[in-house]
């Protein structure tokens, strides 16, 4: 599949890369051109000198004459690196795989060149050659194409697309009990540890663009210059469905002067501990740092201001774009398939009770009448192409209008038997149930590579309990958050803190030990054990519905019964996370602490102010020409 076609791809052409280094190859003569496959030597057919001659023609560092020679299969030119696959094929033996579009020469005199009627030519070769035209010696290097200016990283969730082997995952490996790819991506908050192994939205996309030192491959590290808005994740403050293109100034001709906001990714829907809710990460100012784009290594600052809002419901956390209805106004927003669900019908003898067959009027509300009323809108057949073709879906500020999907969770909105929809900055949050003001500040330094978070902030109900935590609050502004006195000196506001109980290592019982379960990841030695509901499982296989009862899990329709125990995860006294700074699904971690909301019941379940930590697997493409132009090939460039 694309993911072992890619891999295979990239390791042949490391390979001929190395060899390319150092090869200097004699040329041969003119007749020797216009053999299939064989654009740099003579004989019964290619040899490996000239799959590397391909694979150079492929991005743009050398020239095939005629450039039919190296388009092994006839498509059409250029070649590319599925030519240079097939000649390497060729030159082991295998036949039957050359068949190029090339007319039949023929030399026999020096300056002298007879061309017959366009042919096919395959092996053995037909050219002949009698006089040699001239000799030199030409040497191949790696690298010289074009520095690209562009990078768009695609964010994978943990769970994916539907697999039955790894084959069939373009990224990560195949969970073959769920029948779905799964990555490393994952998102842990707080100190109670209920809100770990949180899932993030599927295929998000942010686009940069680049500033390289380097004139020409390998360009190497080069400097994130900011936000590129072409993805349509730039909006204005004043209409969330307006798409601007001037980020983090006023934009007087898409938003009227009113500021033109940049988000990373479309609304994110959580629930944990029976506690729904959505976050919009906005991006406080425009994205830096570097990125070698040729190791995949990277890193810089992501400043936010994520605003949370209270959870529609702990199925449905945000809004999202589906299909909706979008008449009558009492049902606008409301989740249908057809206009018969959205229809107002009401029992004839009391106008006020709202139903859909006749048992919703007994015993003395007479029968269901019909008011023939409903619409129900379309769903977006194809996300990201930023045509609105879906419906938001939900109690938001866009409920009912129409929607592009910019993302998929592939958990929110859960119901029976179908679970996950498109996530959509088309659809947003009602402002009313905001707890969070402007944002909370979270500061994300995205890496490659490793962090170490240490606890070092005193807690605990002091005097009397002693404790030491990961991350509390300035004491002269709660609003930011601190891992230790240095972080709010820097911002002039006082020392590092917690209050009472708002602030503990974890949620452990007993002795409050916090076991090492490998990977980063602590799970509570003595507990507590928590109790979920069997039939509410997100995408990777895991709860989410807390329950102490059967009677619990029936107060929230479809969850099934009280039969699953979890053991509590913890954060570690020092807590770790590792990338992987690969060139082409690169691994990004960060370390953070979150300041509390206004919203008491988030704060308790989740553990604010407390730490938090991301991992996200992505795919990276860098491009000469802007956001979709030439693909720029780690080492060699993009072709000129």
């Amino acid at each position: 599949m694309l993911k072992n076609h890619l891999q295979e791809l990239a390791a042949i052409s490391a390979a001929l890369a190395l060899v390319l280094a150092v090869l200097a190859v004699p040329s041969v003569s003119l007749a020797a051109k216009g053999d299939c496959g064989q654009p740099a030597s003579s004989g019964d057919g290619p040899v490996a000198t000239d799959c590397l001659f391909i694979l150079r023609a492929a991005v743009g560092s050398s020239t095939c004459d005629p450039d039919c020679i190296c388009d092994l299969n006839g498509s059409g030119p250029p070649p590319n690196a599925t030519d240079a696959l097939t000649c390497l094929n060729a030159s082991v033996g295998t036949p039957g795989l050359l068949n190029c579009d090339c007319p039949t020469t023929s030399t026999t005199l020096p300056g002298t060149t007879t061309t017959s009627t366009t042919s096919t030519t395959t092996e053995p070769p037909t050219t002949t050659t009698t006089t040699p035209v001239s000799t030199t010696t030409t040497t191949i290097i790696t690298g010289g194409g074009a520095c690209p200016d562009t990078a768009e990283l695609t964010v994978f969730g943990q769970v994916g697309q539907s697999c039955s082997n790894d084959n069939d995952c373009e990224i990560g490996t195949c969970d073959t009990g769920l029948s779905l790819c799964r990555t490393v991506t994952e998102l842990d908050t707080g100190w109670k540890g209920i809100s770990h192994d949180a899932d993030v939205n599927d295929r998000q996309q942010l686009i940069a663009s680049l500033a390289c030192g380097a004139e020409s491959a390998p360009c190497g590290e080069c400097t994130v210059t900011g936000i590129d808005p072409s993805n349509r994740m730039c909006r204005c403050a004043n209409d969330n469905q307006a798409i601007c293109d001037q980020p983090f100034a006023n934009d007087a001709v898409n938003c009227g002067g009113a500021a033109c906001n940049c988000y990373l990714g479309p609304p994110l829907p959580l629930s944990a501990g029976n506690t729904p809710a959505c976050v919009v990460n906005r991006l406080a100012q425009d994205v830096s740092g570097t990125v070698n784009v040729d190791t995949g290594a990277g890193a810089g600052p992501v400043n936010l201001r994520s605003v949370v809002y209270l959870g529609i419901d702990v199925f449905t956390p945000c809004p999202y774009c589906g299909q909706g209805c979008t008449a009558p106004a009492i049902n606008i927003g409301e989740a249908c398939t057809a206009d018969a669900d959205c229809d107002s019908a009401r029992c004839s003898l009391d106008a006020n009770t709202p139903c859909q067959t006749d048992a919703d009027c007994v015993p003395d509300k007479g029968t269901c009448q019909s008011n023939n009323d409903g619409a129900c809108g379309s769903a977006d057949t194809t996300p990201g192409d930023g045509i609105r073709e879906g419906t938001c879906v939900g109690q938001g500020v866009n409920a009912g209008e129409a929607c592009d999907v910019d993302a998929v969770n592939t958990t929110f909105p859960w119901s029976t038997g179908a679970i996950g929809g498109g996530s959509s900055l088309d659809c947003f949050p009602d402002p009313g149930k905001n707890v969070s003001g402007t944002g909370l500040q979270i500061d994300l330094g995205l890496t490659t590579g490793s962090q170490e978070l240490t606890a070092t902030v005193p807690c605990g109900l002091l005097p009397f309990v002693p404790e030491t935590c990961t991350c509390g609050e300035c004491s002269g502004n709660p609003a930011i958050p601190c891992s230790s006195d240095a972080d709010c000196a820097a911002a002039s506001a006082g020392t590092c803190r917690t209050i009472g109980q708002e602030g503990r290592p974890d949620a452990c019982a007993g002795a409050g030990v916090c076991n090492d379960a490998g990977g980063g990841e602590g799970v509570c030695a003595e507990g507590p054990n928590t109790n979920y509901c069997d039939g509410a499982l997100r995408s990777n296989g895991e709860p989410f519905v807390t329950c102490n009862s059967n009677a619990d899990c029936a107060a929230y329709a479809g969850s099934g019964s009280c039969t699953l125990t979890r053991t509590l995860e913890c954060f570690l006294p020092t807590i770790t996370a590792q990338g992987d700074p690969d060139p082409e699904y690169p691994v990004g971690i960060a370390l953070f602490c979150i300041p509390k909301t206004a919203n008491t019941a988030i704060n308790s379940v989740a553990g604010l102010p407390g730490p938090g930590r991301v991992k996200r697997q992505g795919r990276t493409l860098r491009f000469c020409g802007g956001a979709g132009g030439t693909e720029y090939v780690p080492n060699a460039g993009c072709p000129q």
